[in-house]
């Protein structure tokens, strides 16, 4: 089992995974109390699990899942308390990123997902998958929980990007020119992520609001430092940012991150 932990540094909030040391499994340290580790430093104890972190807000809720229970489990940690989101649809269930409003995107588990959201204690599907899909999971939630971006498999294991969209309550495929998946997106609804295709080879970061695709780096590996490392995208001073590579920078989009 990991003991997970919430750090408070200096004023910014960090989740980590880490194997209990043998001190702490002579004295465990109790879930809730907040430690005092060193100037500032702050420790809350989220208990073990079989499992890991995968997302956190501002107000310090952690989700991740645990595969201690059978089936497997997302959770939602909050105040030192972790709480597990239990099964949806007979299925297990993982969290993978909580909005600022505490809403949490996932999905189930198993050869068949679904992308799902928890709101309230309450777990619920995004609606009929596009035509074609016959699985998918959410990666990511905008910080308002309106927008959820993830991505779609097929018959044929091929891998697609989606948006749900608040406004129509359906789950749409990004016009990617062939594969990708959806990484994160922003209030504004823009969605930031991977694309990638086999003939000619590629890997490529790119931006879709909706109606615009951009996509960003080269279009063939040729020098895979370039193509190799569109993968890491983070929300920076209320801007969407897509860290392309080192040689290429952080290319950032407005909108409200």
């Amino acid at each position: 089992m990991k003991r997970l932990s919430l750090v408070l540094v200096v004023g910014f909030l960090a989740a980590c995974e880490r194997e209990p040391t043998s001190q702490e499994e002579m004295l465990p340290v109790p879930v809730g109390p907040m430690n005092a580790l060193a100037p500032g430093y702050v420790v809350v104890d989220l208990g073990e699990v079989d499992g890991q972190p995968e997302g956190m807000n501002n107000l310090g809720q952690v989700v991740g899942w645990d595969e201690s229970v059978s089936p497997q489990q997302g959770w939602v940690a909050e105040n030192g308390i972790l709480t597990r989101v239990g099964t949806f649809s007979g299925a297990g269930t993982e969290l993978l990123d909580i909005s600022e409003t505490g809403v949490a995107a996932g999905s189930t588990t198993g050869p068949t997902r679904t992308p799902v959201k928890w709101q309230g204690g309450t777990l619920t599907d995004l609606g009929p998958l596009p035509s074609g899909a016959v699985s998918g999971y959410a990666n990511a939630i905008s910080d308002n929980g309106q927008f959820v971006t993830g991505s779609l498999r097929d018959a044929s294991f091929n891998t697609f990007a989606f948006r749900w969209d608040p406004g129509s309550g359906t789950i749409t495929q990004i016009p990617l020119p062939d594969y990708g998946y959806g990484l994160g997106v922003n209030n504004s609804g823009q969605v930031v992520g991977l694309a990638f295709g086999y003939s000619p080879s590629y890997t490529v970061a790119y931006v879709w609001d909706g109606t615009t695709l951009e996509l960003i780096g080269p279009t063939t590996y040729g020098d895979l430092s370039w193509a190799s490392y569109v993968m890491e995208f983070t929300r920076f001073r209320g801007r969407l940012a897509i860290w392309v590579s080192s040689r290429m920078g952080v290319k950032p989009f407005e909108g409200n991150g």
